[in-house]
């Protein structure tokens, strides 16, 4: 007996549907050969597959062959009506009934439409082979003639550009289903072309004026609008059979479990991995308000799933799950519902256990490219950068958040301008068109990486067309999906392709909307999207200390988000703090607080503003320009107030070593060589065989990118003979420049940093060398905001002269600052000089604390002293002992 009829005869003989597992193990065979074999019969008839968790196998005998809209109604109950409804359309004779599906987006018009065509298919109403044609009325709706065209067809000639005969969505339907989607946008005139073929039968392609064609196709609308006001009447009664789908709120949460199980099984299949969620996970699935119904529900699920696998790729988490803290404030409220929640454990199996577990089905695997293989191919390149878990996961994070931008990623941070080098002028010309119309549409600017990604795929889109070697894959269901809830973006793809088929006199495949719509709703959500904005209090010492450093970032920005409060010296603090809270009572309506303070006596502020106005308040000492301009910035970007805290800790003194986050076990420290006191301009070297031809071109290319970052910038082409420079000239230049990398067709022998041709026209050298740039010119950047921030003292003079004395000190108490930590400890010590030379005295710690580091402090007054004598100052050893201490720490 053969392995094939052994397992039918041991399905028939069961009393039960069986899992593949368990045919394995009764008859001693391979699983992965007895799922192969299950998968053979089914198709031949013999067995039905039986849709679950795991997925099970059931003999079929003439009573057991269900038709799925049975299996359909069986898991459904509460769409009973709807689907007898749908059965009289398919059955009721001669022809069958044409029906309307009317609902919300989102509850699964489309589907039932294509399960009523399946119907029809498994009751030999219609043949195994009849077409299904889908039709958005959206496409066309302002151009009826257009509309005619795609509805009926084209005679050859019948206008500009109709080279050729072509056939009509009527005729690709003859002797199958029209499914004609949003059929509300369908215009009056196009309502009255199509009930005139409903009465006859008959048509004729545009541009014809004789003879007549027939074809016999059943019709299916769906609408999401009022069919009173969106079709007219004689065209309603041609559509007599309204089949109304419940929104998900309306449906049985049995039914809502099932969904719930099923898109579970659909990630875990994609995933070929098992996913586990909690108890409450499940519970705030079952009853959160899903105001898009299914769609919703499985886009919801699909971001949890992808969140989960980035933890787990990240090894933040052993296995692919979900806990209750993973869910988004709008799912968790889910939970709130009790009451319905006992009801339904009583009546349901599925609060049986705290943990759920989602395995991948039996059968061929869903090849997916979208987001977990996006988040893999990333969390592994991230990897090969040794960065840590916490940033890691920030950036995975955000490619989540921008999932349908992705195709943006490879040119991240980079200016637009080099595309005219690279794109023919024409063409750039054509894309740019496409970029301004829907920067109008939309009503949304980009940030360059999306739109250099938009431009790119645009160019090789028609390089493609014009080549014949479109190869982009089409999904249905997406493209559904999109013109149910993105209907305005679709449209707007829809434009694009025409401009740029016109412009470019090449006829770009529909398929490519679903791209485009892609980039539209990422740019839409960006528009959209609401950030809650940190309040930022300035609080210092001074008749205008807090006021000067508000006015100067409120003013880089152009923006009025820093709130001053000055405090005189005859001012006592508590005063001050009473104000304070009075603006606050009046100003804050919810938004967490973060004050940057001078010096310690207002740190205290923070539970009292907490109490007051119940909200989360931070505080930070030692406040600069800098603090202020980087604690704004994120506050607009919509960062929160922790966040911006810890960001801030990389600028600042006293919390260094203290902080949790702090990674200071296991790092490498960083040389002080990073932090350079730069008197000379700047200058990358681009280096080919000529110095003329490549070099020049990745001059220019560099040169839109970063001129207008850092004009200050000189890109220096050369010559080259394979991996040598000229060393007098490269020695001429570097006493001239501040060298910082080499662009070269070649790999050259130099200490210098090296890029190569195609990590310049790609785009991620370009990132890379604004990023060095920024590096390098830090020290001007503090000297500058030194420069604004001191009153007494050259801010850039002492700069130089504080890096010089940490150099001393470290190489006296043996210690070694990273880059950060040496920012903070220039940034202390600069104010404190300032305020000495003001004739204000800060002491810090208590004298019996400076008398045990006696010998110490004698170290650092000597480093001090070439300093001191400069400046006519002298620091006490209690306003030195807070450097000591810090040195101290990290020694």
């Amino acid at each position: 007996m053969t392995r094939e009829q052994r397992i039918l005869d041991f399905i028939r003989n069961s009393s039960e549907d069986i899992d593949t597992l368990t045919v394995a193990q009764a008859l001693d065979l391979d699983r992965s050969n007895v799922s192969r074999i299950l998968n053979q019969l089914v198709e031949q008839g013999m067995i039905r597959k039986i849709a679950g968790k795991p997925v099970l196998y059931r003999y079929q005998t003439d009573q057991s062959k269900k038709k799925d809209i049975e299996l359909f109604e069986e898991s459904n109950p509460s769409l009973k009506g709807q689907i007898d409804q749908a059965k009289s359309s398919i059955l009721y004779p001669p022809n069958g009934i044409n029906a309307l599906i009317v609902g919300e987006t989102g509850v699964g018009k489309s589907h039932f439409a294509q399960m009523m065509f399946q119907f029809a298919q498994e009751m030999s109403i219609l043949k195994q082979d009849a077409p299904f044609i889908l039709f958005n009325c959206a496409d066309y709706a302002k151009n009826p003639e257009l509309l005619m065209g795609m509805l009926f067809g084209v005679k050859k000639g019948a206008y500009t550009g109709a080279d050729h005969d072509k056939a009509g969505l009527i005729e690709q339907a003859d002797q199958g289903i029209l499914f004609l989607d949003e059929i509300h946008n369908l215009p009056q005139q196009g309502q009255e072309i199509l009930f005139t073929f409903i009465d006859q039968g008959v048509y004729r392609r545009l541009g014809e004026s004789s003879g007549h064609r027939k074809a016999a196709v059943r019709i299916i609308g769906a609408t999401s609008e009022s069919i009173i006001s969106t079709l007219v009447q004689p065209f309603r009664r041609r559509m007599p059979m309204l089949i109304e789908m419940p929104n998900l709120a309306h449906r049985l949460e049995s039914e809502r479990a099932d969904l719930i199980q099923l898109f579970f099984n659909q990630e875990a299949k994609t995933l070929d991995q098992k996913i586990y969620i909690s108890n409450d996970v499940f519970i705030s699935l079952l009853f959160y308000h899903c105001p898009n119904n299914i769609g919703q529900l499985k886009s919801d699920i699909q971001l949890l799933c992808a969140k989960a696998y980035s933890d787990y790729l990240l090894q933040r988490k052993k296995n692919i799950q979900i806990e209750a803290t993973d869910l988004p404030p709008a799912i968790a409220d889910g939970l709130l519902d009790t009451t319905e929640h006992r009801t339904l454990r009583v009546k349901s199996d599925y609060f049986s256990m705290q943990k759920l577990c989602f395995k991948p089905t039996d059968g061929e695997q869903e090849q997916d490219h979208s987001i977990y293989s996006l988040l893999e191919n990333k969390v592994s390149g991230l990897g090969e950068e040794y960065l840590g878990t916490e940033k890691m996961k920030k950036i995975v994070e955000q490619e989540i958040d921008n999932y349908f931008s992705t195709i943006t990623h490879e040119t991240s941070g980079v200016n637009i301008a080099p595309l005219e080098s690279i794109i023919d002028e024409n063409r750039f010309k054509t894309i740019k068109k496409v970029v301004d119309l829907v920067h109008e549409e939309l009503q949304v600017k980009w940030d360059k990486n999306i739109e250099m990604g938009f431009i790119l795929h645009l160019h090789h889109l028609i390089e493609g067309a014009k080549n014949g070697q479109y190869s982009g894959h089409f999904d249905e269901e997406i493209n559904i999906d999109y013109q149910l809830h993105h209907r305005k973006e679709f449209l707007l793809a829809v434009r694009c392709i025409q401009l740029i088929s016109f412009e470019e006199k090449v006829q770009l495949p529909y398929e490519e909307s679903n791209n485009l719509v892609s980039f539209f709703i990422n740019a839409s959500e960006q528009k959209a999207e609401k950030k809650k904005v940190v309040q930022i209090l300035v609080i210092a010492h001074g008749d205008s200390t807090a006021t000067s450093m508000a006015n100067t970032v409120n003013q880089l920005l152009n923006v009025q988000a820093v709130i001053a409060f000055d405090a005189s010296l005859n001012k006592n603090p508590s005063v001050v703090i009473e104000e304070i809270k009075r603006y606050l009572q009046n100003h804050n309506s919810g938004e967490d607080i973060l004050c940057l303070v001078d010096m310690g006596s207002f740190m205290h502020i923070c539970h009292d503003l907490q109490k007051l106005l119940h909200v989360k308040v931070l505080a930070l000492p030692l406040v600069s320009t800098l603090h202020v301009l980087e604690a704004t910035r994120k506050s607009i970007l919509g960062e929160d107030v922790q966040n911006i805290y810890n960001a801030l800790l990389s600028v600042n003194f006293e919390f260094f070593g203290c902080h949790e986050n702090d990674d200071r076990d296991g790092r490498l420290p960083s040389k002080n060589e990073r932090i350079v006191n730069i008197n000379k301009p700047i200058a990358l070297l681009t280096c080919c065989l000529t110095g003329h031809g490549t070099a020049k071109y990745l001059k220019q290319i560099i040169e839109k990118s970063l001129l207008p970052i850092f004009p200050e910038l000189a890109v220096i082409p050369l010559q080259m003979e394979r991996d040598q420079l000229n060393q007098n000239e490269l020695k001429r230049l570097s006493e001239q420049y501040e060298l910082l990398a080499i662009v070269s067709t070649f790999k050259v022998d130099s200490s210098l940093k090296q890029y190569t041709v195609s990590d310049i026209v790609n785009g991620s050298g370009i990132e890379e060398i604004r990023e060095q740039i920024n590096e390098s010119l830090i020290g001007n950047q503090i000297k500058q905001s030194l420069g604004n921030e001191l009153k007494h003292v050259d801010g850039a003079m002492l700069f130089g002269d504080l890096l010089s004395i940490n150099q001393s000190i470290e190489e006296t108490l043996k210690v070694q600052l990273t880059k950060n930590e040496l920012i903070g400890v220039i940034m202390h010590t600069a104010i404190l000089i300032d305020h000495l030379k003001q004739g204000e005295r800060y002491p810090n710690k208590s004298q019996q604390y400076v008398n045990s580091y006696q010998k110490e402090l004698a170290e650092l007054h000597t480093c001090f002293y070439p300093l001191e004598k400069k400046l006519s100052i002298h620091l006490s050893d209690r306003e030195l002992f807070p450097i000591l201490e810090y040195y101290l720490h990290l020694r």
